[in-house]
């Protein structure tokens, strides 16, 4: 049966109210004409009762169907909440195992390097040229001095470009005034990798006409002119051309990608 629309519900409630009150008042006087009446009207609103709780049973069905709308929503909610806590705490979980690796790498670069460093976190990374330098948090007070080699666990990250009481400017690899000596770590080619201005590539001329470069070598630091320690990753050669002078020069990538580098090694280097 179709649930009747609802002002005529509202109606046939009123309706039933009133006709029982007047049976109620009927009966309590008691006369046989009264007793009459009021079986007539007793049978004249039954059908009207009937559908008053026909329609009080709509009412409660609708009411329950709220209150588990109610409740559902709730569950959602608090669902959604320790889904939210749960996501945040593998985060947090995968955040600590990160930084734990990068503090083991940074401590075994420390002890294979065997000489004076101040290990530094980053603390700013220019979003229009982030390939050409960074900022740490230590600087003069700290030990460090322009020039001095900044290395990442992956290799070369720059020198100390500028130092102030306690932070200090990286220039990185592929900053335009940036050049170290480097060697081909398969066939000891020697030469000088420069920087691109461009982000993460670098230029490299070897010294040798014939020298054996191809792509896919790798290229550590040479250790000639006694800033940057021998052996350390630099980059990868991607191309190798020979240029006007007949010398050997390579297109490389460097080894350290500096968007991903959270904690560095500052070399302590003598001051001026």
């Amino acid at each position: 049966m179709e649930r009747p629309p609802g002002p005529l519900r509202t109606v046939l409630v009123v309706l039933c109210i009133v006709a029982l009150l007047g049976v109620y008042v009927a009966t309590r006087r008691g006369t046989a004409a009264t007793r009459r009446v009021a079986a007539a009207a007793a049978q004249a609103v039954a059908p009207a009762q009937t559908a008053l709780w026909r329609a009080a049973a709509w009412v409660a069905g609708d009411v329950a169907y709220v209150q588990s709308l109610v409740h559902a929503e709730r569950e959602v909610a608090r669902l959604k909440a320790e889904l939210a806590q749960a996501r945040f705490a593998v985060l947090r979980e995968r955040a600590a195992v990160s930084q734990d690796r990068t503090l083991r790498a940074v401590l075994h670069l420390r002890q294979d390097l065997a000489m004076p460093t101040v290990a530094a976190e980053v603390v700013g990374l220019s979003p229009a040229s982030w390939w050409e330098s960074l900022t740490i948090d230590r600087g003069g007070a700290d030990g460090v001095t322009a020039g001095a080699p900044v290395l990442a666990p992956g290799g070369v990250v720059g020198r100390v470009w500028t130092v102030a009481p306690h932070t200090a400017a990286v220039m990185l690899l592929a900053n335009g005034e940036s050049g170290v000596g480097v060697m081909d770590a398969r066939s000891g080619a020697l030469g000088v990798a420069l920087g691109d201005s461009v982000p993460q590539r670098l230029t490299v001329d070897f010294f040798s006409p014939t020298a054996a470069v191809r792509a896919g070598d790798e290229l550590v630091t040479s250790g000639l002119g006694g800033v940057f320690p021998r052996g350390l990753p630099v980059a990868r050669v991607d191309a190798v051309s020979q240029g006007p002078t007949g010398l050997v020069s390579a297109a490389a990538t460097p080894a350290v990608d500096p968007t991903t580098v959270s904690t560095v090694l500052v070399v302590e280097t003598p001051g001026p």
